[in-house]
């Protein structure tokens, strides 16, 4: 019984840190945009990264890992950007 208790804690405590990992990723570029403070040179660099492939994939661990509260909260900040990025540059191709 100890055994299989302290089985589970460990896997509970990977998964807090594959969460954390994720929504480190995933915060970056927002806390980014949030300082740049009209920067346009830390806005595209912020745009960049949340078009990478290493965002698309901590999105993807995010749905599998992350909370139902953030999971709607990362969907509403990416439609955001999206509509925002559509609006202001007509070549953006997601």
């Amino acid at each position: 019984m100890k055994s299989r208790k302290d089985s589970l804690l460990a896997i509970e405590e990977r998964a807090k840190e594959k969460r954390l990992k994720t929504y480190e990723i995933i915060t970056e570029p927002l806390i980014m945009m949030l300082g740049s403070r009209g920067s346009t040179k830390t806005e595209q660099k912020a745009s960049t990264m949340i078009l990478s492939i290493e965002y698309k994939k901590a999105g993807f661990n995010l749905i599998t890992f992350g909370s139902d509260e953030m999971v709607r909260t990362y969907n509403k900040m990416m439609q955001h950007f999206y509509q925002n990025t559509l609006d202001t540059d007509p070549n953006f191709t997601a």
